[in-house]
């Protein structure tokens, strides 16, 4: 495994770049708000990283990209492309920006009101 870097510095260490690779084999996405080995990059950073991962298993679309960005932070996800795990991956981070919004006493989304 490869260090992500972006720009000449490092923003996900090679061993964490494995740990994300062997959770999108075992559970089919990887996302900000997971308790084990969220992913902690910018959203501006998300394709490039996702780019990445492919490269690493030497696959040009396994892994797709999505995020949400709400009042209350952005919520990121990489999941492989296998017809179900986008689906399971939106869902964890809507679940979470919901949640986190809720604890807030505040609207998720940019609505005026």
């Amino acid at each position: 495994m490869v260090d992500f870097v972006y720009k000449g510095s490092v923003v996900v260490a090679a061993d964490k770049v494995a740990l994300h690779l062997e959770q999108l084999e075992d559970e089919g996405f990887i996302t900000c708000v997971q308790s084990n080995n969220p992913i902690s990059i910018h959203d501006g950073r998300l394709k490039d990283y996702c780019r990445h991962l492919n490269s690493e298993i030497g696959e040009e679309n396994e892994f797709g990209s999505t995020g949400i960005c709400t009042r209350v932070g952005a919520f990121l996800t990489i999941y492989r492309h296998d017809g179900k795990s986008k689906e399971l991956a939106e869902k964890v981070i809507n679940d979470a920006a919901d949640a986190r919004a809720l604890a807030e006493g505040c609207q998720r989304d940019w609505k005026k009101g």
